[in-house]
């Protein structure tokens, strides 16, 4: 996939992850893209080769409450 149509649908999904992380912690949504950013999940994202891409946005929310957690569920 070409780099650039790559980071645009990482920037569509964070989107999505991030509403998803401000509902369910209550969180503004400057902490949740500041926590998103910093997570496992994210870096992961960011690797076009991992294919986290590939993931809803529902998944990669479960991913990243997992990883908060301590443990993984995708991949």
């Amino acid at each position: 996939m070409p780099k650039k149509k790559f980071h645009t649908f990482v920037y569509l999904i964070t989107k999505k992850v991030v509403r998803m992380i401000v509902e369910t912690e209550q969180i503004s949504e400057l902490d949740a893209i500041q926590d998103f950013y910093q997570s496992e999940t994210y870096q992961l994202l960011e690797i076009e080769n991992t294919k986290y891409w590939w993931l809803s946005p529902e998944a990669l929310c479960e991913e990243y409450f997992a990883n908060k957690r301590g443990n993984t569920r995708v991949g």
